[in-house]
C-alpha cells in the first residue's frame, strides 16, 4: 500500500490532504486525530484545552464527534480504500456510523483500527488520559462487534514500535505486544460470547518496530510467530488454521 500519515488543522484541511494524496497515487486512508482532545476525549472548551490552545491542531485534526466525522469524510469514497481507523479506539464507531448513514454496507469496509493502549501509556501519556481499563473494555467490545459485522477491518492492533522508540528492548516488545493479546483473549473468552476461533485472528494483525539490528529483528519476527502458534495451540486449543497466522506490519526504526 502507499501512504503518508497526515493530519494537521481543522477536520476540512485533513479531508482536502488525504483527496490530495489519493490524486498523485496513494491508495490508503491514514491520518492522525488532534492528541490534545482525542486522546483525552475533552471538548475544545475544556480547560487544559483552552490553556494549549495554540497546538491544537499541530498533531492531527481535533475531531469531536460525527458531524466532523462527516465533514473529513465528505467527498472520500471510504469504502473503496483501506482505512486506518485513527489513534483512538472509539474512532471506530463514527466511521462505522457515517458508514450507515451513506448506506454502505459495513462488511464493505477493509482497514486496521488502532485500540492502542501503548501509544498513549507508554510512549505518549497525556495527563488525566482514560483508565486503562476504559480503553481495554472498549477494545474488547470492537472485536466482538467486528467478528460479527464489520468482518474485514482489523479491530484492534497493537503497536509495539511506540514503546520501542522510547528505550525498551527487542524482546521486551515482543513480550508486551504478546501478554497484550493474551489479556484480550482472556476477557473474550471470559464474556462467554466467542470461542477463541472465532475471533483470534482479529487480534493476529501486530505492528512490530524495525530496527537496524538486520538479525535481531529477523528472530523476534520468527520467535513471535512461533510464539503466538504455539499459545494459540497448546493453551487455547485453537482449531482453524487462521488463527494461528500472525499478521506483522513492520514499522521502520
Amino acid at each position: 500500500r502507499i501512504s503518508q500519515l497526515m493530519g494537521s488543522g481543522r477536520p476540512e484541511d485533513t479531508s482536502n490532504r488525504v483527496k490530495f494524496s489519493h490524486e498523485v497515487g496513494g491508495d490508503w486512508i491514514v491520518f492522525e486525530l488532534d492528541q490534545i482532545i482525542n486522546l483525552n476525549m475533552w471538548d475544545p472548551d475544556h480547560p487544559e484545552v483552552l490553556d494549549r490552545k495554540d497546538d491544537v491542531g499541530l498533531t492531527g485534526s481535533p475531531v469531536i464527534g460525527l458531524p466532523d466525522w462527516e465533514i473529513l469524510l465528505d467527498g472520500i469514497a471510504f469504502e473503496k480504500k483501506y482505512f486506518h481507523m485513527g489513534g483512538t479506539p472509539w474512532s471506530n464507531s463514527s466511521i462505522y456510523a457515517v458508514a450507515e448513514k451513506r448506506g454502505i454496507p459495513l462488511d464493505q469496509l477493509q482497514g486496521t483500527g488502532q485500540g492502542e493502549l501503548f501509544l498513549p501509556y507508554l510512549s505518549t501519556p497525556f495527563k488525566d488520559i482514560p483508565a486503562p481499563r476504559c480503553y481495554f473494555k472498549n477494545n474488547c467490545d470492537i472485536v466482538e462487534f467486528n467478528v460479527k459485522h464489520v468482518p474485514h477491518v482489523v479491530p484492534i492492533s497493537c503497536a509495539g514500535h511506540n514503546a520501542r522508540a522510547n528505550g525498551i528492548t527487542a524482546y521486551e516488545e515482543l513480550a508486551i505486544v504478546l501478554a497484550w493479546n493474551i489479556d484480550h483473549i482472556e476477557e473474550i473468552l471470559r464474556r462467554g460470547r466467542l470461542k477463541i476461533d472465532d475471533f483470534a485472528h482479529a487480534l493476529a494483525g501486530v505492528n512490530y518496530s524495525i530496527g537496524r539490528d538486520f538479525f535481531e529483528e529477523i528472530a523476534k519476527i520468527r520467535a513471535a510467530r512461533r510464539m503466538w502458534y504455539k499459545v494459540l495451540k497448546e493453551r487455547y486449543q485453537a482449531q482453524n488454521p487462521r488463527s494461528f497466522k500472525l499478521r506483522v506490519h513492520g514499522f521502520s526504526a
